[in-house]
């Protein structure tokens, strides 16, 4: 008898857990805007450092200069929870990538003559070269 009560309480316990709602998915969805403006955005911090922008192509350069192997394709994308048919826009990122290489960047702000990255915990701020 007690197996069968301890079964019955499993039991109602398991529906109990069905009729929670689902943990939201984390997903990655492409931006609408997907390309930055083409150019050099200047680091704040060192004039001599930032991104060059070409297409859907990048290369962060230090001294003015980079190589070949530093220019990566990227695009825009955002993280979105989805839960329940709804999606809640939780952050924008950067992502470049190389047949071998991923790396995303989340975006802090961005505007069409600015935009601030995290970049290894610290926040970096580029702005376009007019």
């Amino acid at each position: 008898m007690k197996k069968y009560l301890i079964l019955i309480a499993i039991t109602i316990f398991l529906i109990g857990c069905n009729k929670r709602e689902p943990k939201p998915l984390k997903a990655a969805k492409p931006n609408a805007q997907k390309l930055l403006k083409p150019g050099e955005w200047i680091s704040e911090i060192d004039s001599m450092s930032g991104i060059s922008i070409r297409e859907d192509r990048l290369a962060f350069f230090k001294d003015m200069k980079f190589t070949s192997d530093k220019v990566y394709e990227y695009e825009l994308i955002d993280s979105v929870y989805i839960s329940s048919n709804t999606e809640n826009k939780v952050g924008e990122y950067l992502t470049i990538h190389k047949p071998k290489d991923t790396l995303r960047y989340k975006i802090i702000s961005k505007s069409e003559n600015s935009l601030t990255l995290k970049i290894d915990n610290k926040e970096k701020k580029f702005t376009i070269k007019k």
